[in-house]
């Protein structure tokens, strides 16, 4: 079964969630600042983790470069365009 984690503010997680489970993710949750999704990844493997910036109080990029030399999952990281 994929396992996948979304980074990402409360009101974008459960589009994003859906979006993995139709794309074949068994195992989805949703962590809404990096410390609550570290708790996630140091407790289970993920295959994907999707971090939707900016975070809370982050941009989000330090932490999608400690996850890449951390885990082994795949780290796509989505970055709004300038309006």
């Amino acid at each position: 079964m994929k396992k996948a984690i979304v980074v990402s503010k409360l009101n974008n997680t459960q589009a994003l969630t859906a979006l993995l489970k139709e794309e074949g993710f068994g195992y989805v949750v949703s962590a809404e600042s990096s410390e609550i999704a570290k708790d996630f990844i140091e407790n289970d493997d993920f295959d994907l983790i999707l971090i939707n910036t900016p975070l809370e109080n982050e941009t989000g990029l330090e932490f999608a470069i400690s996850c890449s030399k951390t885990t082994i999952a795949s780290i796509l990281v989505i970055v709004p365009s300038k309006s």
